[in-house]
């Protein structure tokens, strides 16, 4: 009889290491700052849809009275390519 050469590899446990974390000094924080939320709310528009399209940059269809909130750069670029959405209100 043939015997079968099977090798059995020791399988060992691997422990933990152990990492320290030193906390981030409060003079080591990043310089630029998020905008507050009053500050980005500025920003933005909620916007109705008046004529059905989809949007370029996402690719969706927007259906007529759906209102989205959009930047106020974004809302800009899709008004200059005609009447499709119109300002519902300030966000």
């Amino acid at each position: 009889m043939a015997e079968s050469k099977t090798k059995k590899s020791a399988v060992k446990a691997a422990e933990p290491e152990e990492k320290s974390v030193e906390p981030m000094a409060p003079d080591a924080a990043p310089e630029a700052e998020e905008a507050g939320p009053e500050e980005a709310a500025a920003d933005l528009v909620a916007a109705r849809v008046v004529e059905k399209f989809r949007d370029a940059k996402t690719g969706s269809i927007l259906d007529v009275g759906l209102v989205v909130v959009l930047t106020r750069e974004r809302f800009d670029e899709i008004a200059a390519k005609g009447r499709y959405v119109e300002e519902a209100m300030a966000v």
